[in-house]
């Protein structure tokens, strides 16, 4: 991808994330904060202990189902001829 295209989509993307509105405690908690701070830390302290720096979101990970062996698609990046391709696969 050239930079170029790459810059405009960050610039998209960025654009898009103020879209967002954000409302903090306007509804019950399922779990308290504790416990959501407790797996948050375990999230990071995994996240480090396996070596990764960049977790890419696939938002049709779990979503989408294999029709011929029922299995969830997973969301999978590769690089090849200078470009980086996301694509989905069935797991099963």
């Amino acid at each position: 991808m050239p930079k170029r295209e790459t810059a405009v989509r960050r610039r998209i993307t960025s654009q898009l994330d103020l879209d967002w509105v954000r409302t903090l405690n306007a509804h019950e908690a399922i779990i308290d904060a504790a416990v959501f701070s407790q797996v948050q830390a375990t999230f990071k302290k995994r996240m480090f202990a396996s070596g990764r720096r960049k977790h890419n979101l696939y938002l049709l990970s779990g979503l989408v189902v294999c029709a011929r062996c029922g299995y969830r698609f997973t969301g999978w990046t590769k690089k090849g001829n200078g470009h980086i391709y996301s694509y989905y696969a069935c797991v099963g």
